[in-house]
């Protein structure tokens, strides 16, 4: 996966868009509760592949209800883009 400055920048918009941090934490490792994993260092493609499959299973819908709409699959692998950067 290329991962320029401005897909980088892309996907820790989205992050904050989606609400991610609510759950794995701004720094994406700092989650609040012990079962939801800390993302931050994953490599990007693993990441991407493995959300998107989360979301394909509808299992995230009543964890994820209070952030709106569902990331499609280029805004997940830059968000992924974007964890993969931060420091574990």
């Amino acid at each position: 996966m290329a991962s320029d400055s401005s897909s980088i920048a892309e996907g820790m918009q989205l992050y904050k868009d989606y609400q991610c941090g609510e759950c794995h934490g701004a720094d994406a490792k700092s989650s609040k509760t012990a079962n939801v994993p800390k993302l931050a260092g994953m490599n990007a493609h693993d990441l991407s592949a493995k959300t998107m499959k989360f979301l394909a299973s509808r299992t995230h819908e009543s964890v994820m209800k209070e952030c709106g709409e569902t990331p499609n699959n280029v805004q997940v692998k830059k968000i992924s883009e974007f964890i993969a950067g931060l420091p574990r």
